[in-house]
């Protein structure tokens, strides 16, 4: 750089270029923070760590269940010693827990690492609902400034997300707790992937595979968990097609007309995009 720009110049873009490195990392961070957190963290039921992810998803909001149904990491910690097991996370921050993630390590950690985030979904919850309060009260009696009995007000609400684990699902947790337990079940069982359950191992799902079970589905049949996957259809599945249609947009403005005029590019884009867009509702 100092051998072929003029001094300012090189100045500049030695200054520039870490700053751009930084702000990359935060927004990347904070992607992976959001996805990492509820409710999009939802979305990784449909992953190879679905059934790791439902498991941690259980031991957090159902802890009975968990420990009856052998989903929960046993044999290392108790409820108090969260994290206490390899890897120290306990109170540590969701950037720190995702950094830990990315590295290798063991199915047991990974649902502790989960556990842990949907511990900090759950507090960042009760803290926007004690906000969302704290206004609300001093709304109501027209103050201009916040009072003690605001504060109160704020800190029995957050008390009550904390104690209750309340937090934003996009439904799923009230699907759970719906009185005939059969989507809870279907839960589980996708939990209890490859986990030895009366001396047997679980098989996984078989998701997206046609069914020709007849009146009685198997165990690796979707259908068997079909309201799981009704839940993931409508909530996340729109998500992962308009995300490859667009990864597939910059495949082809990138890569594979390299010497190509724009207007080129762009006839080319409309016609392998735009079947797609319209099959799944979107305007070009």
């Amino acid at each position: 750089m100092d051998a072929y720009l003029e001094p300012a110049i090189a100045a500049e873009l030695k200054r520039r270029i870490p700053r751009a490195y930084g702000a990359s990392k935060k927004k990347y961070v904070k992607h992976a923070q959001t996805y990492q957190q509820m409710p999009w963290c939802l979305a990784r039921t449909s992953e190879p760590t679905g059934p790791v992810f439902l498991r941690a998803f259980l031991s957090f909001f159902y802890p009975e269940l968990a420990e009856e149904s052998s989903v929960r990491v046993g044999g290392v910690l108790d409820g108090e010693d969260l994290f206490s097991f390899h890897i120290g996370l306990q109170d540590q921050t969701s950037e720190e827990v995702v950094e830990y993630l990315a590295t290798a390590v063991s199915m047991q950690e990974v649902q502790l690492c989960y556990e842990r985030l949907l511990e900090l979904s759950v507090d960042a919850y009760a803290k926007e609902e004690s906000q969302r309060a704290k206004l609300k009260s001093k709304a109501a009696r027209n103050g201009s400034r916040v009072n003690t009995t605001d504060k109160e007000v704020a800190t029995a609400v957050e008390k009550d997300c904390l104690s209750n684990r309340r937090c934003f699902s996009l439904g799923f947790r009230e699907l759970c707790d719906e009185p005939d337990g059969k989507f809870l079940s279907q839960v589980l069982r996708v939990a209890q992937t490859g986990l030895t359950i009366a001396g047997t191992v679980v098989p996984e799902v078989e998701w997206g595979k046609k069914c020709s079970c007849g009146e009685h589905h198997s165990q690796t049949c979707w259908f068997a968990v079909g309201r799981l996957y009704e839940f993931l259809k409508s909530e996340f599945f729109h998500v992962y097609v308009h995300q490859m249609l667009a990864e597939g947009c910059f495949s082809i403005l990138d890569h594979n007309q390299k010497n190509a005029s724009s207007e080129l590019r762009t006839a080319g884009l409309q016609v392998k995009v735009c079947p797609c867009f319209q099959m799944v509702g979107m305007v070009c």
